[in-house]
């Protein structure tokens, strides 16, 4: 898997696919119900990536009936959130919130800092592109302080980054440049 993962983050998404589709095959032969769901998950990541949003759709839906059969709930609430950002990019935010929603929920359940940080941001992005910017911002500053007990320096930077927009966007240009700043400094800080 970790031939993959170094292939998609270079974007290579052919070679990232070749290799997951590889796992996958070990897995079912081994029967191992986790790597099954991992290798589904991952599959369906690079379909994202690529644009194929049914195909990856379609992938982390078998990832989430395997996570939910070896109630793996770390898996359930990544699937959640998966498919949660599937929905969002397609604009079905009702369906996208009540994905995020169902994700954040699980990780609130496991005490997951940084699914919960994750699954924050995505709703205050969401809230944000919908209009909604005053919920926006609640969310936003609870996403804020959840990456800073988690010491998640990017999440913390991309969190920061949103804030200035939403503030942007509340025309509080002040605050804007604030966390914007706070976003630089993090962002600096991650590179060291």
């Amino acid at each position: 898997m970790l031939l993959g993962e170094i292939y998609f983050n270079r974007a290579q998404y052919d070679k990232s696919l070749e290799v997951y589709e590889n796992n996958l095959k070990m897995s079912m032969n081994l029967n191992d119900s986790k790597n099954i769901a991992n290798s589904f998950s991952a599959i369906a990541g690079v379909n994202f990536q690529k644009g194929k949003y049914d195909k990856s759709l379609e992938y982390n839906l078998q990832a989430l009936k395997i996570q939910k059969k070896i109630n793996n709930k770390k898996g359930i609430a990544r699937s959640f959130n998966s498919i949660g950002a599937i929905h969002d990019v397609l604009r079905e935010h009702n369906k996208a919130l009540e994905y995020y929603q169902n994700s954040l929920e699980i990780s609130k359940e496991i005490n997951d800092k940084n699914g919960m940080a994750r699954e924050t941001i995505n709703i205050s992005n969401l809230y944000n592109t919908t209009g909604d910017v005053h919920k926006a911002l609640s969310m936003q500053k609870e996403c804020i302080e959840l990456c800073k007990k988690s010491n998640n320096q990017p999440l913390l930077a991309y969190s920061y980054n949103l804030s200035g927009v939403i503030y942007s966007n509340l025309s509080k240009y002040d605050e804007s440049i604030k966390s914007l700043k706070k976003c630089f400094n993090e962002f600096n800080s991650d590179m060291k």
